[in-house]
């Protein structure tokens, strides 16, 4: 009788508290623990926890004896934690900072609440963009899968052959990873079945390291729910059973550690190999476009404080920097961004609005931005613009400095305004002209300094409820057009099932195009579900031109676009059949898409958070609404969508980037203080100056994507060389690579500064950096009003990599934490309540 095949086996228990726990109840997270370590009991299995980040913090004040299980597994490596994310996103959809900020918090909460440091990386829902691999790795991770489940969404990655491969980022960072093959496995037993048959008919060849079977699960011992350890068992037990076959039990990280020292096959996917299997658009793209806004105010908030603690006290409202109220608001966001809110919004998107409402209100309530103001304005009538970029924005036509501040008069401005001839709409001012034909809604001609774009026609296409075709249409002429100061409205009336209005005009020397679309207005249609009926804003394309467009942290060039299937429900999600519609060429931009047209200037459309696009045949499509069964009676009937269009002759990837942010004023804010909120200064406190730069970069490809602090004491803990020890609040700057070239990074920062180390992204030691002193002219046009201070300029430099992602740990001077003397002070507590009267 010949040898039994070998076979290893492992699975994944996806579970999370963001919209299982507030749908299911308090037993979800305790009950998946229970039956999970159960089903390894009893199966002889070993297997991986996938629970959100947030849902280990909840497990240790609603379940602490299921949280103590959880623990105890782990340690005796029946189960370990993968993926790790603190709120499981659909990463792509999300800003690169947010994606940071998910693993960051992730890891620590593992080590904080579990004591344990994830090490691979396995999520049940798609999250995949080619800078992950280096986030990962600048996490500690050593190994991944890239097998997603289908659950509500369809996605797809490359099928291979081979059990393990190593996933390269686009920075060259590899990783071993477990493959989507015909090995895998979803959480149903009837999925299992099949499997048995084809390894029945098809066994597996094996070398000295044993392919992998590898399961989702989503484990709840409840009949109001598909996936429990009493349906898996039976098929695991025949597999075990099958004289054919050995089956080892693993968990996945010991299975990818049987590869280490092989030659593994490079894959370094690309978003055009893979399919995230989502609709995007439904809701007019609330929830991503919702996250990349909070994102933006938590950025700025933070940045604020960072450079408000520069200047020592008075603290507003205590400390040198708000720690906990800024990462409470990380975490509330990126638990919001959690796939079920987004996926699911029609189940739990009203829970998950309620749980992010505090950001804006505490941002709002207690801003760092606004102290900061009142810190710098004092008692003055003018404005404070405030730009977190690391490059200079213009902020209601003034210009604002790189990561800083610059105080100026009530706003200036001189409006030009169009001029309308029949159907032709002029716009001229300085280098500008602009002529829109309102008939056809097509720009004749856009002209700026970097060249001209002419004849780009502007079109529709929609779908309806009886109508699987996509209905294309040309504008009619409008019913009315309007000009008003520097903006023309155009209603168009109606196509028949729908009502638009397009705006545009000029701002910050671009041309914007915004609209608002109504759709089933009483006696309208509803849109045909899916892609097939989703609105869409046509752009002309021509032969041959090259697109490119961002993911997080990252731009890449536009091939085919992606293919895959999505999937609905005819009716109820949980009972009803389902149906599937084809993609293709489907690609998504996080903020802009660059067409490079083989004559002639370059179009640069950024967009205000529609991130869906299609390449077709002679132009590209942009979804801007669409319909989602699987979002039940959760439905936005009216939506709309915002381009800003600038021609260019050749800009790099980190200049398309500053572009986008700029033209959609993204992190910086402008505030003015009523005569209430204004502050006399305090006796003897010197002025900070009227502008100030904390973050200036002087190379080209280079972007700082965040500056901020944290609190050593609680985000050092099982760490290895943290490079803020003995800092108390070291100061963080995140730089990131766009333009693929090797560099040595230049950045003036305010100092003296003691130390400062380049470390991965949990702030463990990679390398001490250098610095040297640099102008203070830099830092501000006043370097007088920094010598009270103590505020001296220092330029640091530091070797990148093409498209890396770098963290400095700096000890800041001037920034450390200034200790009042409180015990001179006692006699004014100390004895009070000793009265006479007592």
């Amino acid at each position: 009788m010949s040898q039994p095949i070998p076979l290893a086996y492992t699975f994944g228990n996806h579970m999370h508290w963001v919209d299982m726990q507030w749908l299911w109840g308090y037993d979800v997270l305790p009950g998946s623990t229970d039956d999970m370590l159960a089903y390894c009991q009893k199966a002889g299995v070993k297997g991986n926890v996938n629970f959100d980040g947030i849902g280990y913090e909840k497990m240790a004040s609603e379940c602490p004896e299921q949280l103590a299980a959880l623990r105890e597994a782990i340690k005796q490596g029946i189960i370990e934690v993968v993926g790790a994310s603190y709120g499981q996103p659909y990463g792509l959809f999300h800003g690169g900072e947010s994606n940071v900020r998910q693993r960051i918090y992730g890891v620590r909460t593992a080590i904080r609440v579990l004591g344990t440091r994830p090490r691979t990386f396995w999520e049940e829902e798609f999250d995949f963009y080619p800078q992950l691999p280096q986030m990962l790795a600048g996490c500690g991770f050593t190994g991944a899968s890239l097998y997603f489940q289908w659950t509500w969404h369809t996605p797809e990655v490359p099928f291979e052959d081979v059990p393990v491969v190593a996933w390269q980022g686009i920075d060259g960072t590899q990783i071993p990873t477990a493959t989507r093959n015909r090995l895998n496995l979803h959480q149903w037993p009837e999925d299992f079945r099949i499997l048995l048959d084809d390894l029945a008919a098809t066994p597996p060849t094996t070398d000295d390291i044993p392919p992998l079977v590898l399961q989702w699960l989503e484990l709840m011992p409840t009949q109001d729910w598909m996936c429990r350890s009493e349906l898996m068992l039976p098929m695991l037990a025949e597999l075990k059973a099958d004289p054919r076959f050995r089956v080892e039990a693993l968990t996945l990280g010991e299975y990818l550690a049987k590869w280490k020292g092989r030659d593994l096959p490079v894959r370094p996917y690309k978003l055009d190999d893979v399919w995230h299997g989502m609709t995007l658009g439904k809701n007019s793209d609330h929830h991503p476009s919702q996250s990349a806004e909070w994102e933006q105010i938590i950025c700025q908030e933070e940045s604020a404080a960072a450079i408000l603690s520069l200047f020592g006290r008075p603290y507003d409202p205590w400390d040198v920097y708000p720690t906990w109220e800024l990462e409470e608001l990380w975490r509330t966001l990126l638990a919001y961004q959690h796939h079920d809110n987004h996926e699911c919004e029609g189940l739990c998107g009203h829970v998950a609005e309620f749980e992010a409402s505090k950001i804006g209100y505490l941002a709002a309530r207690n801003s760092s931005t606004e102290r900061l103001a009142k810190r710098v304005l004092r008692d003055r009538d003018d404005q404070m613009l405030f730009n977190s970029n690391s490059f200079e924005a213009i902020v209601n036509h003034r210009v604002a400095p790189s990561f800083g501040y610059r105080v100026v008069p009530e706003r200036l401005r001189e409006d030009q305004k169009w001029k309308l001839e029949g159907s032709i709409a002029t716009f001229e001012f300085a280098e500008m002209r602009v002529r829109f034909d309102t008939d056809t809604l097509t720009i004749l001609e856009f002209t700026n300094a970097n060249g001209t774009i002419e004849n780009l026609q502007l079109s529709f296409a929609f779908g309806f409820e009886g109508n699987t075709n996509i209905a294309g249409t040309k504008a009619k002429r409008p019913n009315a057009v309007h000009v008003d100061v520097g903006e023309l409205e155009l209603l168009t009336g109606e196509f028949d099932v729908a009502n638009l209005t397009i705006t545009a005009g000029i701002e910050t020397g671009e041309l914007y195009i915004g609209f608002t679309i109504e759709t089933e207005m009483g006696y309208k249609q509803a849109i045909y579900p899916g892609y097939g009926g989703a609105v869409r804003v046509l752009f002309p394309l021509g032969q041959n031109a090259v697109i490119r467009s961002d993911s997080p942290f990252a731009v890449h060039e536009v091939g085919t676009g992606s293919s895959g299937k999505r999937k609905y429900p005819e009716g109820d999600w949980m009972t009803s059949k389902q149906w599937f519609e084809s993609v293709e060429g489907a690609f998504t931009a996080q903020s802009f898409v660059d067409i490079a047209y083989p004559e002639g200037s370059n179009l640069l459309i950024t967009h205000s958070g529609s991130q869906q696009w299609f390449r077709c045949e002679d132009h590209i499509e942009n979804v801007v609404m669409s319909l989602d069964p699987w979002d039940g009676k959760k439905q936005k009937w009216s939506g709309g969508g915002g381009y800003r269009l600038y021609v260019h002759d050749g800009l790099s990837n980190a200049d398309c980037v500053r572009q986008s942010r700029q033209n959609h004023r993204a992190n910086y804010a402008s505030t003015w203080l009523s005569h209430q909120e204004r502050e006399l200064p305090e006796k003897g406190q010197p002025e900070m100056p009227d502008d100030f730069s904390a973050v200036t970069i002087h190379t080209p490809g280079v972007l700082a994507t965040a500056f901020y602090r944290e609190q050593e004491s609680f985000c050092k803990r099982g760490l290895n060389s943290y490079g803020g020890e003995g800092m108390g609040h070291p100061f963080i700057l995140r730089l990131v690579e766009y333009d693929g070239v090797e560099c040595t990074a230049e950045v003036t920062l305010p100092g003296p500064i003691a130390r400062a180390y380049k470390t991965n992204l949990l702030g463990e030691i990679e390398e001490e950096v250098s610095f040297e002193w640099d102008h203070a002219d830099i830092l501000t046009s006043e370097p007088q009003k920094l010598a009270p201070f103590g505020i001296k300029a220092v330029r640091l430099k530091a070797k990148m990599k093409p498209h890396e992602i770098a963290t400095f740990y700096l000890d800041i001077i001037p920034g450390r934490k200034q200790f009042r003397d409180l015990d001179a002070k006692r006699e004014v507590w100390a004895t009070i309540h000793r009265t006479k009267e007592s």
